[in-house]
């Protein structure tokens, strides 16, 4: 299947692999699509939870705060932000520490998402988003720190680093003000192992595309509750002896030694709002950076053409080529480059379900594009055909330049949201999806 011409044809629904041409010379695999199964078909989707109903919600964070601007008399776009409590723990995680704290799950953040929805009823929610933020604890200062709005962190290189998640909704003004106020909810599908681990090897798990056969073929025999939202790709560090019992999708904090070997899983979040069931099935396209230098041995790194010009493949095949389909997520990934001996022979697989970061040796990374999109089934209404499809990134704009014992400083993720509304409302453009990028500028860490 071509991705790189807009008139080319939609992938096969029942596949969903979107797995885009390979550059000359870059061996790509093509994974193979087995039948799906594994899940209970009668079993109905877990249902979020778990925040007393009586207990208010936090204030959320975000720009421009928890109650939209009122400056203005169409509010286009803006974000909220639904961090997780620490609830035990010192939250000390440096060397002398044998504990790590402990976290609200996600499935709380979803609860108080929908508390603060139920506050704000002229708010439509857009697009969900599992967001990552550095957690850091100063040893005599101010303790634990969890700042989503911070756009720029520092990563150790040779120690521990401990992150959390939480959830960001994007959201704006309701089309339909007599609307009722959206319920959020959310399914959470890992990938099946397909292969145990054994002494010096890692497990095997299914691919993306065979994780999606498995998910449309239980939404046929137990359709969501409700309208799909969001798609989203999550990768989870998988923890103890490399078995499925020990990945938890939603535990909120994790640590990372960057001095070991970590096994990554990508599962499939799927985000949708109660109501009557949609009857859509989920289909998606990969977009892979095409390379521009091959590399000539192990001392040679490869060069990729710029995301813009991937973000431009997306757009002009999903403008040419998602007749009657809905999109549900236009999703940024760090996908692993694999390279095989002292040849520097490399192969990347956007398909592929784990990775294994290398720890204290290189490990490579590309970005794609993934776009998730919903076609209905059969006898189901289809809907309008999706807008013209164009990607506007904001990055933050640096306003120190740092030094040797300092860090250069950038405006905040909420100033930087601030130009974005600003462009939106000169440009007069509707927002389908947003997300937060992570980046690295010199060993630094930096979001878009």
């Amino acid at each position: 299947m071509s991705y790189n011409q807009a008139s080319a044809p939609p992938p096969s629904y029942n596949q969903a692999t979107g797995q885009p041409p390979p550059a000359q010379g870059m061996p790509m695999p093509t994974p193979q699509m087995p039948q799906a199964g594994g899940y209970p078909a009668g079993a109905p989707p877990p249902q979020a939870g778990g925040y007393p109903a009586g207990a208010p919600p936090p204030m959320a964070g975000g720009y421009p705060g928890a109650a939209p601007p009122q400056q203005q008399s169409v509010f286009r776009l803006s974000y909220v932000d639904f961090m997780p409590s620490q609830i035990a723990g010192t939250g000390s995680t440096g060397l002398l520490s044998f504990s790590y704290p402990q976290f609200e799950r996600f499935d709380v953040l979803v609860t108080r998402a929908n508390q603060w929805i139920q506050q704000n009823p002229t708010m439509e929610v857009k697009t969900c988003e599992s967001l990552e933020v550095k957690y850091e604890y100063h040893l005599g200062g101010s303790g634990a720190v969890v700042n989503p709005d911070q756009s720029l962190f520092y990563d150790h290189g040779k120690g521990r680093n401990c992150y959390v998640r939480g959830l960001r909704l994007w959201f704006g003004q309701k089309m339909n003000p007599s609307a009722p106020p959206q319920q959020i909810r959310y399914i959470n599908y890992v990938p099946g192992c397909i292969q145990a681990p054994s002494l010096f090897g890692y497990p095997q798990f299914e691919s993306f595309g065979e994780t999606v056969n498995r998910i449309n073929m239980m939404m046929r025999q137990n359709p969501l509750p409700g309208k799909i939202l969001t798609v989203e790709t999550q990768d989870v560090k998988v923890r103890g002896a490399w078995s499925t019992t020990t990945i938890d999708p939603d535990k909120s904090f994790w640590s990372e030694d960057a001095n070991y070997r970590k096994l990554f899983l990508f599962i499939i979040r799927v985000f949708y709002v109660e109501g009557p069931p949609a009857y859509e099935e989920i289909g998606s396209g990969d977009f892979v950076p095409g390379c521009v230098h091959m590399p000539s041995g192990i001392f040679d790194w490869p060069q990729f053409e710029p995301y813009s010009q991937v973000a431009a493949r997306a757009c002009a095949w999903a403008n040419g080529s998602l007749q009657g389909c809905r999109l549900a997520n236009a999703q940024t990934l760090h996908i692993k480059i694999s390279r095989k001996g002292w040849s520097g022979q490399m192969a990347i697989d956007s398909q592929k379900s784990s990775f294994v970061d290398s720890g204290n040796m290189t490990t490579m990374y590309v970005r794609i594009m993934r776009l998730i999109f919903l076609k209905p089934l059969q006898g189901s209404v289809a809907p309008p055909r999706p807008i013209q499809l164009s990607v506007k990134t904001f990055v933050p704009a640096q306003i120190s330049q740092g030094g040797m014992l300092s860090f250069p400083q950038f405006e905040t993720v909420g100033q930087t949201m601030q130009r974005a509304l600003a462009w939106l409302n000169a440009a007069g453009a509707s927002v389908i999806f947003a997300e937060t990028v992570g980046g690295i500028l010199s060993g630094l860490f930096f979001f878009i």
